[in-house]
């Protein structure tokens, strides 16, 4: 509507000092409109339709102040739904109250905060509990893939000794029986992370799953 006016009053070099404020002025109602309807999006966690409206305030407004208000808050909208996403995941992750029971609404968010910001910082606690919480699941193939992936992409992450415990103990479990890849694992966290509060559980399932081999020379010492 806005580029229609123009063009109809371009012809009419007397009516341009009447048209061009009443069009900044509905220029000004429409981008009201379009941010106050983000809003509500936002509200709603609607992050996709949101992001598009700003789009396309960007589009409609190049170079202005409204589309550097709008790319300001399309990135202002990662940070309000990774929160988002971490905050319904939290609340649906219960592995210690709930053994056995598959935590598949937290995989399902905790797989969106990932994916949502895959380099922020937020992102190494989401993919170690995306990895746990389908484990949970059974889908001990694919945590396996994603505590690889964690220790590969964050070496500097608090998450690391975690990380690296649940792999270790993923290895050994009883669907995987990998004993080779998942007993060094479990000691190192127990050397490199010997302060951390999964290093004396990583030790003795080293040593339980060593003993159960009856490899009682090397589980002995462990214990």
């Amino acid at each position: 509507m806005r580029e229609y006016l123009r063009t109809l009053f371009s012809a009419d070099t007397s009516l341009h000092d009447v048209i061009t404020p009443r069009l900044a002025e509905v220029d000004d109602l429409v981008i009201k409109s379009y941010f106050a309807q983000v809003k509500v999006l936002l509200k709603k966690h609607d992050f996709t339709r949101s992001r598009a409206l700003l789009k396309k305030i960007s589009a409609e407004y190049p170079d202005s102040d409204a589309s550097h208000r709008a790319e300001v808050e399309l990135v202002r909208t990662i940070s309000v739904s990774v929160n988002y996403y971490q905050q319904v995941a939290d609340l649906n992750f219960h592995p210690e109250k709930k053994i056995g029971v598959p935590q598949n609404k937290a995989s399902d968010y905790y797989e969106k905060m990932f994916n949502e910001d895959k380099s922020g910082p937020k992102a190494d606690v989401a993919l170690y509990y995306w990895a746990r919480a389908l484990g949970t699941e059974g889908k001990v193939k694919q945590e396996v893939v994603l505590l690889q992936q964690h220790l590969e992409n964050f070496p500097k992450s608090k998450m690391r000794a975690p990380a690296m415990y649940l792999l270790g103990f993923t290895y050994c479990n009883h669907q995987l029986r990998d004993y080779k890849a998942g007993v060094p694992l479990l000691l190192q966290v127990a050397r490199d992370f010997s302060r951390d509060a999964n290093a004396p559980e990583a030790l003795w399932t080293a040593a339980f799953v060593l003993g159960w081999q009856k490899q009682y020379a090397q589980a002995v010492p462990l214990l």
